[in-house]
């Protein structure tokens, strides 16, 4: 209701294809489950997956915030784009949690999280952008891989531990990093975090891609932000001077999230007292550091 009242001219076209973009996109994850799901039935190779899933479904195309914008007015859209996107935003977080409940509701299994997964990661080891620019293929695989490791977040963070995980996925750390940091739209670098956020581990890539997605966009840096928390498995001891090197890092929100990190790791039940030791005398050096 407050974006028809702010913006009458969208009132009408605009919104209806926002709900047109919300039920493709939906369908879309439907599609893709229905394609996974038969997969499995046929016992599918996992090394053809990626190729199987990008031929079936090449043909479904989505509306996207392009289209949602093209028939504005140009001066409506400047003087409301950061509305205009932060309502995008909204809208996309909506549109993942009514996947995620479609895929609870159709009580996805491990083998369709773990072919889901495997399916992404062998489209972004080819490329990790799109040759369209407006035919997100990765980027609307990277929103439904979201929704469906939402709906079984520890599953999803074992099959793809990089030490422990299946062998298929442990390029999928790197590639969701190079993907944060090369991606051409704001949703496949949002996507590729959060599923980094799901993954829990920390990696001297996951902090560069955590620094990257700090200094991206405000929409991409609040996924970077909500990622913080879930990253607590610092997986070898010896990727803690990284974190804390970046603790004296030019930019007071990176120097901020490193802090969070290692608050994160020292809080973990996991963490052993050295390895707390550590990370205190850490932090009470930077601040001691700190000129005001």
């Amino acid at each position: 209701h407050a974006f028809a009242r702010l913006i009458p001219e969208l009132q009408k076209k605009q919104l209806s294809k926002l709900r047109y973009f919300k039920g493709k996109l939906i369908d879309l994850a439907k599609k893709v489950q229905e394609i996974i799901e038969l997969s499995i039935t046929e016992s599918t190779p996992l090394n053809t997956l990626s190729s199987m899933l990008e031929e079936k479904i090449a043909n479904e195309q989505t509306v996207t915030f392009k289209d949602i914008l093209s028939s504005c007015d140009s001066s409506v859209v400047k003087d409301n784009f950061k509305f205009l996107v932060t309502y995008q935003m909204h809208a996309n977080d909506s549109w993942v949690e009514e996947i995620s409940k479609h895929f609870e509701n159709s009580n996805i299994s491990e083998s369709f999280l773990q072919r889901l997964a495997v399916a992404i990661n062998g489209l972004l080891m080819i490329d990790v952008d799109d040759e369209e620019p407006y035919w997100r293929l990765r980027s609307n695989l990277l929103v439904i891989t979201v929704a469906a490791a939402r709906v079984m977040p520890v599953t999803f963070a074992s099959i793809t531990h990089r030490d422990t995980g299946i062998s298929e996925l442990h390029t999928l750390e790197e590639n969701l990093v190079e993907t944060v940091q090369r991606h051409r739209g704001w949703n496949g670098r949002r996507s590729a975090l959060q599923l980094l956020g799901h993954m829990g581990s920390i990696t001297p890539l996951v902090i560069d891609a955590i620094i990257c997605g700090i200094q991206d966009v405000a929409l991409v840096r609040e996924a970077a932000m909500e990622a913080v928390p879930s990253l607590k498995h610092l997986d070898h001891k010896e990727y803690l001077p990284k974190i804390v090197a970046n603790l004296h890092h030019q930019s007071t929100l990176v120097s901020y999230t490193m802090g969070k990190i290692l608050t994160s790791v020292a809080t973990h039940s996991e963490s052993d007292a050295k390895l707390r030791r550590e990370i205190l005398n850490s932090l009470a050096d930077a601040i001691r550091d700190v000129k005001f």
